[in-house]
């Protein structure tokens, strides 16, 4: 919720950090849609993260032949569509196997237990993610970070934006069970953000709520798949991610536990 372009902002997050402003990326990226269509050049290694490309994005069957061509790392819990393009696998543990917090889409933010120890081989997100990081540049984090030190960290970096949630802790989630953000002190959350009195204001110029619609473009890669399916003999075809699913089910076993 910070601008890249903000000095303000970008001298607060590497003061937090320790590092010097100039590592900090000068914007937020492609995004996955971009990302994907930059394999090869300039992207050469992926890192997909408990997430499923292959079959979650717009155009999945261009993605997947994307993947295929790229050094890929998938980290996932699941044997996903993604996973059957990965040149390497780094097993993830599922949400009852965590300890840390969740957000819903009604901002309200929660603490997560494991209610079950690790099955062999598996860890955590973010034990996995400073793992390959202190590979790449040693002492990056601790071995084993503490997810609530993470969460303050992140909570604190917060203060002052629109998703204020310097005002949360581990403690006041046990407490109260979920808390809606913004959250910027501890004891205020907001429950409808653009509440006022008796009606309504947004964060626009004239306060009311605004809507925006395109007209159709045909050029979309769902479309020209819409297209293409249509004009199939039965009405649907096999595509890249069935195949995948297929393979999947007949190869891995599912997970099971005790």
């Amino acid at each position: 919720m910070r601008d890249f372009g903000d000095p303000a902002a970008r001298s607060r997050v590497a003061e937090a950090w320790g590092i010097d402003v100039d590592r900090l990326p000068d914007d937020s990226g492609p995004g996955p849609v971009g990302l994907i269509e930059d394999v090869g050049d300039p992207v050469e290694v992926l890192w997909s993260v408990a997430t499923n490309p292959a079959a979650g994005l717009p155009d999945a069957d261009g993605a997947a032949e994307k993947l295929d061509g790229v050094f890929l790392v998938a980290q996932d819990a699941f044997h996903t569509e993604t996973v059957e393009y990965a040149d390497v696998v780094l097993p993830a543990a599922t949400w009852g196997e965590s300890e840390g917090t969740t957000t819903n889409m009604e901002r309200a933010v929660s603490r997560v237990r494991s209610v079950t120890d690790l099955p062999p081989g598996v860890r955590t997100d973010l034990d996995l993610i400073a793992t390959v990081a202190n590979g790449v540049r040693p002492d990056t984090f601790e071995r084993h970070p503490d997810p609530e030190d993470v969460f303050d960290e992140m909570a604190a970096l917060t203060a002052g934006t629109p998703a204020d949630l310097s005002g949360l802790s581990y403690d006041r989630l046990d407490e109260r069970g979920a808390v809606r953000w913004p959250a910027p002190d501890p004891e205020t959350s907001i429950d409808y953000r653009y509440a006022d009195g008796d009606g309504w204001t947004f964060e626009t110029a004239d306060g009311r709520a605004h809507f925006s619609a395109g007209a159709p473009d045909d050029d979309l890669p769902e479309r020209r798949a819409r297209r293409t399916r249509s004009r199939s003999p039965r009405g649907g075809r096999a595509t890249a991610t069935t195949r995948a699913c297929a393979r999947a089910a007949a190869r891995w076993p599912s997970r099971q536990y005790g």
